[in-house]
């Protein structure tokens, strides 16, 4: 039930104005390093969390649209990211979309916290994750 909250805020919260798709340079409100909070969702609801899992993870985004991840510590992926401003993503809801990869996430910031959800799955996950400063 969480999990659905959390989506439905980040529904609510997305920026509705244009419906023009386009493609743009990466904001810098998410270039910076960020430190992983929670995953939630699945089938089962699952939570996972740094001390549930064991492990620490940070993402960084950097300004010429290259990304990393690391898992305590150690780089574990490296890739190029773009940002789709203003995508359908349910119903009449229009929102940012994170593309890392061949993986498309919504994405969602909020003060210094980032939101990523899986999308146009129903029992997908979701990541969120703070800025480190």
């Amino acid at each position: 039930m969480r999990f659905y909250y959390i989506l439905l805020m980040t529904l609510f919260s997305a920026n509705f104005s244009s419906c023009k798709k386009s493609t743009f340079t990466p904001s810098s409100s998410i270039i910076g390093k960020w430190s992983w909070v929670q995953t939630q969702g699945g089938i089962a609801g699952t939570t996972y969390t740094p001390s549930r899992s064991g492990y620490q993870m940070t993402v960084q985004y950097f300004a010429d649209s290259t990304y990393k991840r690391y898992k305590s510590n150690a780089l574990v992926d490296e890739n190029k990211f773009s940002i789709l401003k203003n995508q359908p993503l349910y119903s009449s809801y229009k929102g940012d979309i994170l593309k890392v990869g061949g993986f498309s996430r919504s994405l969602l910031i909020r003060n210094d916290t980032l939101y990523l959800n899986d999308v146009f799955i129903s029992d997908g996950f979701s990541d969120v994750y703070v800025r480190i400063h």
